[in-house]
């Protein structure tokens, strides 16, 4: 309420940005779930600044502590994505982003991997939103 002007970047019509092409180095889930989410801006709009995209994910599951038989006890999720934009032929903007979170061990074998399977997507929807964030101030 206390936010005149405020309006969400987002959802703003008025974004000039336009995706040209997207080249994804690692095909994984991550990928394609962020290269899925920027096909909202495959529509050209005039005046529009036209990027083309190289996007590199990675995941990692690394052991962050041991129980006294040296069986894993907890883990953390590490997932990193870099992006490359280019404008023109010319590289405009290199940019990494990261997000981990930390977790013990699940008994269930099926349980753990779906956790860590929800886990990576929630991680996957923040760097997206920071990948939005960032192209759209890109596009200004």
């Amino acid at each position: 309420y206390g936010c005149g002007g405020y309006q969400p970047i987002f959802s703003n019509k008025e974004n000039k940005l336009y995706i040209k092409s997207i080249n994804v180095k690692n095909e994984n889930s991550i990928s394609f779930k962020i290269e899925k989410n920027l096909s909202r801006y495959d529509v050209k709009k005039e005046n529009s600044k036209e990027f083309e995209i190289i996007l590199d994910t990675n995941q990692n599951i690394i052991v962050t502590s041991k129980d006294k038989k040296g069986d894993p006890k907890t883990y953390e999720l590490i997932i990193n994505v870099s992006i490359l934009v280019y404008e023109d032929s010319k590289l405009l903007s290199m940019k990494d982003f990261e997000e981990q979170f930390g977790y013990a061990k699940i008994d269930s074998k099926f349980d753990q991997k779906q956790y860590e399977k929800n886990l990576a997507n929630d991680l996957t929807n923040e760097i997206i939103q920071k990948i939005n964030a960032h192209l759209i101030i890109l596009s200004q």
